[in-house]
């Protein structure tokens, strides 16, 4: 995605994403943006990116699962540490 020209053109590609939930704080929506707007107060070097249309590699549409949770097995010695057995 190229970089927004102007404060109109970037408030244009913002308003054509979907809102999100925020249940899932991840994802290319506002959401995840809203997250990162609070964080860049704390750290604003790491977080600015995130807010932008692109998404700055955070703010970005993933398999979350693969992403975050693929370390599982290494972390705790398997894929469904955290997962209930339905019993």
């Amino acid at each position: 995605m190229k970089t927004p020209k102007s404060d109109v053109e970037c408030i244009a590609t913002l308003l054509a994403k979907p809102f999100g939930t925020f249940d899932e704080t991840w994802g290319d929506n506002i959401v995840c943006r809203l997250v990162h707007v609070v964080l860049t107060q704390v750290r604003p070097e790491v977080h600015c990116p995130h807010v932008g249309p692109t998404g700055g590699m955070k703010c970005v549409d993933i398999d979350y699962s693969q992403e975050y949770l693929a370390d599982d097995l290494a972390l705790f010695g398997s894929n469904d540490a955290f997962r209930c057995s339905g019993k």
